[in-house]
């Protein structure tokens, strides 16, 4: 039974309930005061709310997702169509805090073009075992492109919480699930050729799959004469797992081949020493594998393309440092030393496109194809040295180099109708591809690795709009103001009328002051039918700041119409109207007054004598005549 969220759930509900009831019942039938039993009955009705309250604080899901999960970042692989002409996706899944697989476009493409070569040494007719430790993170279409082939799936679905990939494209295989070494016990089957894919934790701390024991096993079920493929990650192998496999291979096997897809390093091994030789017969094999699967043409540009991958001849032509040192018990807890090729060997490699030759079957039978398969490789050499060098800035992202050198391979195509088709497809989707990793790349707010990837982007397509428009709003961020007014110049260029790009050229326009053109920039937005709370907001400011406050308090009411809860914008009205207001009483003329109201309350001084100041009267003075309460006048007492 899987321990899903809402079986914990469940268990820790039942738990709680036990150790609640059980002693609520011992309390009921014991000898225990009424107030402890009803305390006791009143703390556990607490317990039902507080472990809800944990649940929520603790965020646990009540769902059948595993409890405990052991991969991590598996979401990253579910909306990405492996069929596609490109990968938009970059994540790298984890088991147990290990990565397992690294997910991106050239990746992907390298473990597709990794297993091509393999057709020129499998007859066809024979039996062939694919051993795939990437099967629950990647389907390789091109291990249902070989005929009589059996794909072993060694992961179980507890090893990545139940979860599956979504099917895309057409399946043209499916694989046993099964552990490698019981599978081989039940079946006792016998191949040509074995094709071991570790997984990337495997190459980490799994050392059997890479010892001499393990080699064993596999020749045990090889045909005589049969081929063994190994396929290592560089730079995710541990580089003593990677020692230790090449002592083991080199111990277990006479003769070698080495193939080199910019990040994948691809080793095959057979006792028998003519198991590599190219003959005519061979070539054809490889001829109709590539031109029957159309998929392969957006993987390589011709067969020569496809050998000129071919790198070392033997383990012993491999650097030294790769193949020093060997694995010891205790290293999975020791930091990992990855593999790297020195420059040495990656100039070699992109150099190096006449390794094929040496392989060459040297007999009278085989001097016509011999002489044409060197013409082909000699033809194709400059272009092969371009497509590889493209093919390795493409896996250390170096976007600036692998434009340049897409560029150059333009200009070689003028006169190659071939060329032309491969180059022209690859340049397609690369802009595509530029494009939206520099969309992700913005959004992780990595602005300079992503104005790099806009710039490559423009580089192939200077009249690509979004580029333009999303170029100018980063510049506008990284403060290069220069920058962002050419960018989304280009971009009005393109599409004048695009209210997006009139929006922020009027932002960038408010923001150096130019109010007036930022204003007709604005105003050229809303006729587009842009009326968004931003554009009204802007345009108030502007008309503020250029003196206009009536048409500002215009447009600050739009905004707030737009947007009731802009709480910014309604502090710059209040403040608009509270100037206008102000102006007004400034130009108000004040009313006239008859000189009777003009005389009220007014404090002016009478030229009054001395003589009449002392003669003034006073309220106690008792001589004089007092008036009669009747209105009339009455005689003066007499003398007593």
């Amino acid at each position: 039974i899987t321990f899903t969220n809402i079986l914990y759930v469940i268990i820790s509900g039942i738990v709680m309930a036990v150790n609640l009831v059980v002693p609520a019942i011992f309390i009921a039938n014991g000898q225990v005061k009424g107030y402890k039993k009803l305390l006791y009955y009143a703390v556990s009705l607490i317990f039902l709310p507080v472990f809800m309250l944990i649940l929520l604080y603790f965020r646990v899901p009540m769902n059948s997702d595993v409890f405990v999960t052991k991969v991590g970042n598996f979401d990253a692989l579910m909306n990405v169509n492996f069929n596609a002409e490109y990968i938009r996706n970059r994540a790298t899944v984890t088991m147990s805090g290990i990565p397992v697989f690294d997910l991106s476009d050239s990746v992907v493409r390298n473990h597709k073009r990794s297993l091509v070569p393999i057709a020129l040494y499998h007859p066809v007719e024979r039996n062939i075992l694919f051993i795939d430790g990437n099967q629950r993170f990647f389907r390789n279409p091109v291990i249902g492109y070989f005929d009589n082939s059996v794909c072993i799936d060694l992961m179980s679905d507890r090893d990545v919480d139940y979860r599956r990939l979504p099917y895309s494209g057409t399946q043209t295989y499916v694989p046993e699930n099964d552990s490698l070494l019981f599978y081989l016990e039940k079946h006792r089957s016998r191949y040509h050729t074995i094709v071991d894919i570790p997984n990337i934790m495997d190459q980490r701390i799994n050392p059997f799959r890479f010892s001499a024991e393990y080699y064993r096993v596999m020749k045990n079920r090889l045909d005589d004469g049969g081929i063994f493929v190994q396929v290592f990650n560089i730079p995710g192998c541990r580089q003593e797992i990677f020692a230790s496999a090449m002592k083991g291979l080199r111990r277990s096997f006479l003769s070698h081949t080495i193939y080199y897809f910019s990040n994948l390093l691809v080793v095959l091994s057979s006792d028998d020493e003519k198991a590599f030789s190219i003959d005519s017969n061979a070539y054809d094999r490889l001829v109709r594998f590539f031109n029957t699967r159309e998929a392969l043409s957006g993987l390589f540009y011709n067969e020569a393309h496809i050998l000129s991958h071919l790198l070392f001849r033997g383990i012993d032509d491999l650097p030294a440092p790769l193949i020093r040192g060997s694995y010891r018990p205790g290293l999975f807890f020791m930091k990992s030393k990855s593999i790297l090729l020195e420059r040495e060997s990656m100039e070699r490699y992109s150099a190096g496109n006449r390794v094929a030759i040496e392989y060459l079957v040297q007999s009278p039978e085989m001097l016509a194809f011999n002489r044409v398969f060197m013409d082909i490789i000699r033809i194709n050499d400059p272009i092969l040295s371009l497509l590889k060098k493209a093919e390795i800035a493409e896996a250390q992202e170096d976007y600036n180099e692998e434009t340049a050198l897409l560029f150059e391979l333009k200009r070689q195509a003028e006169y190659r109708i071939d060329l032309q088709r491969y180059v022209f497809n690859m340049i397609g989707y690369k802009e595509k591809y530029f494009y939206s990793a520099a969309m992700r790349l913005e959004k992780e707010r990595k602005w300079e690795d992503s104005r790099g990837l806009y710039r490559a982007v423009l580089a192939i397509n200077p009249d690509h709009f979004d580029a333009n428009y999303r170029m100018g709003l980063l510049c506008l961020t990284l403060q290069d103001i220069d920058g962002s007014f050419y960018y989304l110049q280009q971009a009005m260029r393109i599409q004048k009328d695009d209210p997006k790009a009139l929006y922020q050229m009027g932002v960038l326009h408010y923001s150096t002051g130019r109010f007036t053109k930022a204003i007709e920039n604005f105003a050229q937005s809303l006729q587009k039918n842009d009326k968004t709370p931003g554009v009204y907001r802007y345009l108030g400011l502007c008309y503020e700041n250029a003196g206009n406050l009536y048409e500002a308090e215009r447009s600050y009411a739009r905004a707030i119409i737009e947007d009731p809860n802009d709480v910014d914008t309604k502090s710059r009205l209040e403040e608009v109207r509270s100037i206008i207001e102000k102006e007004k009483k400034k130009w108000d003329t004040p009313e006239k007054k008859n000189e009777f109201e003009a005389e009220q309350n007014a404090d002016m001084p009478l030229p009054v004598s001395r003589g009449a100041y002392e003669m003034r009267l006073k309220d106690d003075d008792t001589s004089l005549p007092v008036a009669d309460p009747s209105g009339e006048s009455g005689d003066p007492s007499p003398n007593p």
